[in-house]
């Protein structure tokens, strides 16, 4: 279970309790992912025969961000950051940055405003969908 899942039912089984109040506990805010430096960090306090708590009270982490830390260098044989999962960017970092700059100066110009000056560039292709049939079973 994640973090949601589990505020999720810590304030159901609060309110199946109750029956009358819902009681809704703030969680912790997320912090930044770690630093390269304190993953090396880390690793060579393993080397050198740390254990987890103390580890996670040297460089003031919790024990299981050590331990995923640890795992994750076990796996990959390095320190780096995971590729990230998402989708992957359209357009050329020159499009971008062209249409980055019609919106810095019209902050309020629309979608269609934008996709309409693209298309009237000669330099720029703008896809447009192509209508599908309507299928019904």
């Amino acid at each position: 279970m994640n973090s949601k899942q589990l505020h999720a039912a810590f304030v159901f089984l609060l309110a199946v309790a109750d029956k009358t109040k819902y009681i809704f506990v703030k969680m912790s805010p997320k912090i930044k992912e770690v630093c390269i430096e304190m993953r090396e960090l880390i690793i060579k306090l393993r080397k050198e025969g740390n254990s987890l708590n103390s580890i996670a009270r040297t460089v003031n982490r919790a024990k299981s961000t050590v331990q995923t830390i640890l795992k994750n260098f076990s796996e990959s044989k390095s320190v780096a950051s995971k590729a990230r999962s998402g989708r992957v960017p359209r357009g050329s970092s020159r499009l971008q940055r062209y249409i980055r700059s019609v919106v810095v100066k019209n902050p309020k110009v629309t979608a269609v405003e934008i996709r309409n000056i693209l298309e009237s560039d000669d330099n720029v292709n703008v896809r447009v969908p192509r209508k599908k049939p309507f299928i019904s079973h």
